[in-house]
């Protein structure tokens, strides 16, 4: 299980990667107070491992770079990433961490958050032919009349919706993905990679009504939300 994330519904797996961000205000302070950030994120336990750069101070988990976890704080936001995890709490759980412990550090203000953001990527191989994945997928999403606007069969086939659920506004887009296909997606390396699957890219987010108090909970409701989506697509695919 080390390196998958199991489907609840089908039993099959999902590789996965996300991201959390927040956009703020720009805040001056922060730039003579890199070196007390890195130092007070070291001390917590979150991070061993970080470099500065310009405006921004970037954590990663282990000395020769990323493995699982890497995240980053500047003067104008805030974002952390994880790389194929194991179960699909532990984004949240660690997101939340770095946010909250941020939140209490006296010299980095994150003035005014603008825009909350919670990206969700996943991969599903299958034994199916490409062909046949795009097949699932035409069927799904689309009406026979299509093709006759076309005037022929699609040789592939690409989703793109943007649509509202709930608070946040949601950009989702994906499709099919032959064979070593999907690896130019992610942010590491899997066997999986080399079989065909549907790929999957939802970013559930905010602009307006935002407060720093408000957005562990975004987090944690954008996440359910976007597992509860992609889990009924998947379905409904029977891949």
């Amino acid at each position: 299980m080390a390196n998958k994330t199991k489907r609840e519904m089908s039993g099959g797996v999902m590789l996965t990667q996300h991201v959390f961000e927040v956009n703020h205000e720009p805040s001056g302070s922060f730039i003579d107070a890199r070196g007390d950030v890195a130092d007070y994120i070291k001390n917590a336990n979150l991070f061993l491992h970080w470099n500065i750069g310009t405006n921004t101070v970037n954590f990663h988990d282990s000395p020769d770079g990323v493995k699982k976890d890497v995240a980053l704080a500047s003067f104008k936001n805030i974002a952390y990433f994880v790389f194929n995890p194991e179960n699909r709490s532990y984004f949240v759980d660690k997101a939340s961490s770095f946010w909250n412990i941020l939140l209490k550090h006296k010299h980095y203000k994150m003035f005014n958050p603008t825009r909350f953001g919670c990206r969700t990527q996943v991969f599903v191989p299958t034994s199916k032919s490409f062909e046949q994945v795009k097949e699932n997928i035409f069927n799904s999403f689309y009406k026979i009349t299509a093709r006759e606007l076309l005037g022929g069969k699609e040789n592939d086939i690409q989703l793109v919706f943007d649509f509202s659920e709930g608070q946040f506004k949601v950009h989702l887009f994906g499709g099919p993905m032959n064979k070593n296909e999907a690896a130019m997606h992610f942010n590491f390396k899997s066997d999986h990679f080399k079989k065909c699957g549907l790929y999957i890219n939802t970013d559930y987010y905010k602009t307006d009504g935002l407060n720093n108090s408000s957005i562990e909970k975004l987090l944690v409701d954008a996440s359910r939300l976007s597992w509860s989506r992609i889990e009924t697509i998947v379905s409904s695919l029977k891949l």
